[in-house]
């Protein structure tokens, strides 16, 4: 239970960030009229690095040390919690949707919105490269300090995004092994690998974690 406790914490201490990235949102979509699903990303990898931010700036970690949580339970928390913060992120972009919808019909003459609903495989793509991002950032976070990790982050987001740009165009090529194929078989194939490095970073965060100083 001591995971799901810490889970629950995250959320708590998080509560104002949720209001910036639903902010974040609208003006990304007013502005910018950028795509959701890399709106849906930028928001759950903000939160993610937040939860982290936060740890290391009150040094939670050194009290949850005294508390009867083990660093296991720690560390598999914020495994855990890429999926919900996935899910808060599609809630706070889908709600943003609804508001440009109310715009466009009963505001303004002039909507300043571009409507882009999502779809299933959308938020399919979306968690893959969360668990991407999170799978280059955790073993990072959970080693280093916070002065050396708030420049690493920008790092990982760069070449974390590149590989995903290049590796999205190369699974639309006709040389792909997937294409023509099913998105049934995509989500089968590529969640399967991405799960499993996904369980790799979290083994490798769990053994670095056990072995720094707190």
């Amino acid at each position: 239970m001591s995971v799901w406790y810490l889970i629950i914490k995250d959320l708590r201490v998080q509560k104002y960030m949720f209001l910036v990235a639903l902010f974040f949102a609208f003006v990304n979509m007013l502005l910018t009229r950028m795509n959701q699903l890399v709106n849906i990303v930028i928001l759950a990898y903000m939160m993610i690095t937040s939860s982290i931010q936060y740890d290391e700036k009150q040094r939670t970690s050194v009290l949850l040390n005294c508390l009867p949580i083990t660093r296991r339970s720690f560390v598999a928390s914020k495994y855990l919690s890429i999926f919900l913060y996935t899910l808060i992120s599609v809630v706070m972009v889908f709600l943003v949707n609804l508001a440009a919808l109310f715009i466009a019909r009963f505001g303004l003459h002039h909507n300043p919105f571009t409507l882009s609903l999502f779809t299933i495989q959308d938020v399919f793509w979306a968690l893959v490269c969360i668990m991407v991002l999170a799978a280059l950032f955790f073993p990072i976070a959970l080693t280093f300090d916070w002065n050396v990790m708030q420049y690493l982050l920008f790092v990982v987001l760069a070449v974390g995004g590149t590989g995903l740009f290049f590796f999205a165009n190369w699974i639309k090529s006709p040389d792909s092994p997937l294409a023509g194929s099913p998105f049934v078989l995509h989500v089968a194939v590529i969640g399967l690998g991405v799960s499993l490095l996904l369980y790799g970073s979290y083994r490798l965060s769990l053994f670095l974690y056990q072995k720094k100083d707190l």
